[in-house]
C-alpha cells in the first residue's frame, strides 16, 4: 500500500505554508566559524575546495563537529502535460519506467546511494498514470500529471500550494527521524522544459539561452521545442514572477518541481544540509531563492550536469558545484556522488583520525 504522508486531494488553510523562518546561515556564521577554524589543529591547510566545504557544512549546522545523520535522497517524480506537445525522442512513459526500475531497486542511483550510505525515498508527486504497490513508495500525488502549460498554467494556485506543503511533509517526517542532510532529486519527462521556463523567467535570460538539446534529439525537433517554450514564456510576465513565485510556479512548474521546492525551504528552515541534484532540481531551488533568499545558505550543488543550462543557472545562483560529470541521467544520480566527499569532509574535522591499516 502507498505510504501516503498527506492528503493530496483537500486543500485547507493548514496546508497553505506560512513564511519559512530560515536564517541566513552564511552572513550571521561564516565570520565567526572560519576565525575559530583558522586558529584549528584539525583543518588541514592545502586541501582547496574540501576544506571549504567542510567548513561549509560548519556553518549550516553553526558547529564546529558538524555531524551527518541519517542521509537520505527524496526523488519526487511526475509526469508534464506538455510534454505531448514536444517532439522529444521518447514518451512520457520514460517517467514510469525509470521510476519502476528505481522502486524495483535495479536503477543506477539505487546502487549508488546503496554503496554511499543513502537511504532513498521516492516519491509520486503526480505521475500519469497509477503505479503497483511498492512498500517504499510515497504518494503526495496532486493529479494525474500537470496541465499543458503552453495553452494554460500547468497547475492551479491550490494545486501549486499543495504541492509545497506536501515538501515541507515529507522533511518534516525526514527530520523527526533523525535525518540532517537530504538530496533531491527529480524524475519526469520533459521537466526540462519547466526548469527552462522557471530560469528565463527568475533570471531575465530568453528560454533559448536556458535550454538546449541532447545528442539524440535532432536539429528540427530542438528548434520546435525552444519555439514552443518561446511561446508560453509570453503568457506570463517576470514582473509578475517577482511579485508572486507562487504564480510562477504554477504557471510553469511540474508537481515534483514544486514539492521539491517546498522540500527545500523546509530543509534550510530546520538547519539541514541540502544536496541539490540536475537541472531540474536546481530550477526548484530558484523558485525557493524567490520564495526566501536564505535557502541558498543551505544548499550544495552537487554536480553540473550534461542540460546545457544548467551551468548558467548554477552561475545564477553563484552555486559552484563538486563534480562534473556530463552526466544526463536524472533521478538524484549526482546527489548520491557527491555525498562522499561532504562525508569526508566533514571527516576532517574529527579530533582523531584512524590509522590505516597495514596489509
Amino acid at each position: 500500500m502507498y505510504n501516503s504522508l498527506a492528503c493530496a486531494n483537500t486543500l485547507t488553510k493548514k496546508h497553505k505554508p506560512a513564511p519559512f523562518n530560515i536564517m541566513p546561515a552564511i552572513k550571521q556564521r561564516q565570520a565567526k566559524l572560519q576565525a575559530e577554524f583558522d586558529r584549528s589543529p584539525h583543518l588541514p591547510d592545502r586541501l582547496g575546495t574540501l576544506a571549504q566545504l567542510a567548513v561549509r557544512v560548519s556553518v549550516i549546522q553553526n558547529s564546529l563537529k558538524p555531524s551527518l545523520n541519517q542521509p537520505t535522497l527524496l526523488v519526487c517524480a511526475a509526469d508534464h502535460g506538455a510534454f505531448a506537445h514536444a517532439t522529444h525522442t521518447g514518451s512520457a512513459d520514460d517517467t514510469r519506467q525509470q521510476l519502476q526500475q528505481t522502486l524495483a531497486g535495479t536503477a543506477p542511483v539505487n546502487r549508488i546511494a546503496c554503496a554511499n550510505g543513502l537511504a532513498l525515498w521516492v516519491v509520486d508527486a503526480g505521475v500519469s498514470e497509477m503505479l503497483p504497490e511498492y512498500p517504499h513508495l510515497h504518494n503526495v500525488r496532486i493529479a494525474a500529471g500537470t496541465a499543458n502549460y503552453v495553452r494554460q498554467p500547468a497547475m492551479t494556485r491550490e494545486q501549486c500550494l499543495q504541492a509545497l506543503y506536501n515538501g515541507t511533509v515529507l522533511v518534516d517526517t525526514l527530520s523527526h527521524k533523525g535525518c540532517n542532510i537530504v538530496g533531491f532529486g527529480t524524475i519526469g519527462a520533459g521537466n526540462a522544459g519547466s526548469a527552462a521556463l522557471l530560469m528565463s523567467t527568475l533570471c531575465y535570460l530568453p528560454v533559448e539561452r536556458c535550454i538546449g538539446h541532447s545528442d539524440h534529439t535532432d536539429a528540427v525537433n530542438a528548434y520546435f521545442n525552444i519555439r514552443t517554450l518561446q511561446y508560453a514564456r509570453q503568457r506570463f510576465s517576470t514582473s509578475q514572477a517577482n511579485r508572486d513565485p507562487v504564480q510562477l510556479l504554477s504557471e510553469f512548474g511540474g508537481f515534483e518541481i514544486v514539492t521539491v521546492c517546498g522540500g527545500m525551504l523546509r530543509a534550510a528552515e530546520r538547519g539541514m544540509v541540502i544536496l541539490v541534484d540536475g537541472f531540474a532540481s536546481t530550477s526548484a531551488l530558484l523558485a525557493a531563492r524567490a520564495l526566501n533568499p536564505n535557502v541558498v545558505d543551505y544548499c550544495i550543488a552537487s554536480h553540473r550536469s550534461a542540460e546545457p543550462g544548467h551551468g548558467l543557472m548554477l552561475q545564477q545562483l553563484r552555486a559552484r558545484p563538486l563534480l562534473e560529470l556530463e552526466l544526463q541521467a536524472s533521478g538524484g544520480i549526482g546527489a548520491a556522488l557527491a555525498y562522499p566527499l561532504i562525508k569526508s569532509a566533514v571527516a576532517l574535522l574529527e579530533e582523531a583520525t584512524p590509522q590505516p591499516h597495514s596489509v
